[in-house]
């Protein structure tokens, strides 16, 4: 399998992170962009978007301002009806298992085009793919988060390793997990 890597920003290192630099919304809360989560999931978007412009795709994302349906919408020239959405999630499989937002797997679903799902596990520093149709195939259970939203849930042996993480990255995204799991622990789960 192919080892993937990204170029690293200052703002990409968790270690830079300090909450109060950052201003909070309305309600209190920090911007969507600026959360650890956010920030961890960037890494993977990056690391991600990266590979398939490798491969000679043109990627485009960040058209609005907050969370987004898909991660980064992509064709490749010069077939420019070749268009796929591409959704990135930046977790470890928690019992041996991902979960999507049930949202989000609605959505998708209605999605005219076809959609690929990457899992960045940073814990067995592997890439994980698989296309949306096959995803529906396998019938993912239902059930919900820990957090009682609702999600589709599905065996990480259903998935295809598809790449390696290099070390620097999983170093990287490992810090934000600590981060996030330190907010947690001292009762910061608004603005996680």
């Amino acid at each position: 399998m192919k080892t993937l890597t990204v170029d690293l920003e200052p703002e990409d290192n968790a270690d830079n992170w300090i909450e109060e630099n950052y201003i909070l919304d309305k309600s209190g809360k920090l911007k969507h962009e600026d959360k650890p989560t956010t920030r961890k999931g960037n890494i993977g978007e990056k690391l991600i978007r990266q590979k398939l412009v490798d491969q000679g795709f043109v990627c485009t994302t960040g058209w609005t301002e907050g969370p987004e349906p898909i991660d980064i919408f992509c064709l490749k020239p010069p077939r420019v009806r070749s268009l796929i959405a591409v959704e990135v999630k930046t977790k470890n499989p928690y019992d041996g298992e991902y979960g999507i937002n049930a949202n989000q797997y609605e959505t998708y679903r209605r999605l005219k085009i076809p959609v690929e799902l990457y899992f960045i596990n940073a814990q067995a520093k592997t890439v994980y793919w698989i296309r949306f149709s096959e995803l529906i195939e396998l019938k993912p259970r239902t059930a919900p988060f820990p957090d009682g939203k609702p999600g589709r849930f599905f065996a990480v042996n259903s998935l295809k390793p598809e790449s390696i993480i290099d070390s620097t990255v999983v170093k990287c995204i490992n810090k934000w997990s600590d981060l996030i799991r330190l907010r947690k622990k001292n009762g910061c789960l608004i603005s996680i």
